[in-house]
């Protein structure tokens, strides 16, 4: 069984693809908002000649529940070390970084951020035949037409559900918990040969 989120979906994805590959039936594949490499390429805009650590910081502010709309403008208008100590400071004050280490761990996750990114544009999915899910947010842009790119990488049928919430409060309360009755009904229809997971939807 396996799932991802965001990125998560696109490495599930090739899990899928590898395990096939050798053999090992996968009973389940769920993508989490996840956008295929070709979609990506094929709309990139102006957003992508922003240097990587701005896509980082919007990713960081998103993820803690910052509204970046008013705080996007004047974070471009920074120099390069003055954005980091921004970021720096609102992820302490998350508790995100500790404070004995915060500047290595900021480092390292900005490290990791940036070979994701390269790793996302690079990668060119294989076209599998595999029992899919798709949760798609229901604020995501053009989200009928990403359905569409997973249902032809995907030779079996793709299931589709929209979620409410945006990329990043659709894994959460109250949200999550109509992704987590769905998954719920998709492990059951399981046969019985595979492993169960239990998902508490209290």
């Amino acid at each position: 069984l396996l799932g991802g989120w965001s990125m998560g979906g696109l490495v599930a994805f090739e899990m899928a693809h590898q395990l096939s590959q050798q053999g090992v039936e996968v009973g389940l594949l769920a993508l989490f908002d996840s956008y295929p490499s070709l979609y990506i390429r094929e709309r990139a805009d102006e957003r992508d000649k922003l240097p990587v650590f701005v896509h980082f910081a919007a990713d960081m502010a998103r993820l803690t529940g910052k509204d970046i709309g008013e705080l996007h403008e004047h974070f471009l208008q920074l120099d390069e070390g003055e954005q980091f100590a921004m970021v720096l400071k609102m992820l302490k004050g998350d508790q995100v970084l500790s404070e004995d280490n915060a500047e290595t761990e900021l480092n390292h996750m900005v490290a990791i951020f940036k070979r994701n990114f390269s790793a996302i544009k690079e990668y060119l999915p294989n076209q599998i035949k595999q029992r899919t899910v798709f949760f798609g947010s229901t604020d995501t842009r053009d989200r009928e037409q990403l359905a569409d790119e997973w249902t032809r990488l995907v030779e079996e049928r793709v299931d589709i559900h929209s979620v409410e919430g945006d990329h990043y409060s659709m894994l959460h309360e109250p949200h999550v918990s109509e992704v987590a009755r769905q998954l719920k009904h998709y492990l059951a229809s399981l046969p019985s040969t595979l492993a169960r997971v239990s998902l508490d939807t209290d």
